[in-house]
């Protein structure tokens, strides 16, 4: 195999019960960068991203903004939200994204409780929770938590439902090689990773 340069550094801080984030950022990254493994409502992410500026010197961001700035790129207004977590957790995602300025026009829970137990379900559960969240008059789907593996069937939802599908993991890997100004097109995780990244 042909030795290939690292040219940047991709900064990931998850929780230690999150199994799914590192392997699909992992996956999607493109080979010039390297990947390093290091929820209050509205403004808290944006306090979030100046603690982690100012502590080390570098561009970051969040899920939640990176959702906010996603949507907001693709033009998007009213959205339905697939999440793995329970109706409890559900309200501040719903909160959050109204708040952003985004219509919910439905939100689907699975009911999750424990992080480890979520790394362990397979892509297809996150297929089947897009395709019942999904909803006519829905501009877009959201599938927030970060340790749920829905990377790998956005496209295939894209194609079905006929809107954009935006999965966690592949929003804040949008999101971070924006910031650090790199990425070509990412194909196969859907139409943002694909059509939406610095050239």
């Amino acid at each position: 195999m042909a030795y290939v340069k690292k040219t940047h550094r991709f900064g990931l801080l998850t929780p230690s019960s999150n199994t799914v984030q590192e392997p699909e950022f992992s996956a999607a990254l493109p080979p010039t960068v390297s990947l390093h493994t290091l929820a209050k409502g509205k403004g808290y992410d944006r306090e979030l991203i100046k603690r982690m500026q100012d502590a080390s010197g570098r561009p970051a961001t969040t899920a939640a903004t990176a959702f906010v700035d996603a949507l907001t790129r693709l033009g998007v207004e009213r959205i339905a939200i697939g999440a793995p977590w329970s109706k409890t957790m559900d309200k501040p995602m719903v909160d959050f994204m109204q708040m952003s300025g985004f219509k919910v026009v439905h939100s689907e829970v699975v009911g999750f409780v424990a992080s480890i137990e979520l790394g362990r379900v397979g892509p297809e559960s996150a297929y089947e929770l897009g395709r019942r969240a999904d909803r006519p008059d829905a501009d877009a789907v959201i599938m927030p938590g970060g340790n749920w593996p829905a990377m790998s069937v956005v496209e295939r939802l894209e194609r079905e439902l006929g809107k954009p599908v935006l999965a966690n993991n592949a929003v804040s890997l949008w999101a971070g090689l924006r910031l650090i100004k790199t990425g070509d097109s990412i194909p196969g995780y859907g139409r943002l990773l694909r059509d939406h990244l610095p050239h």
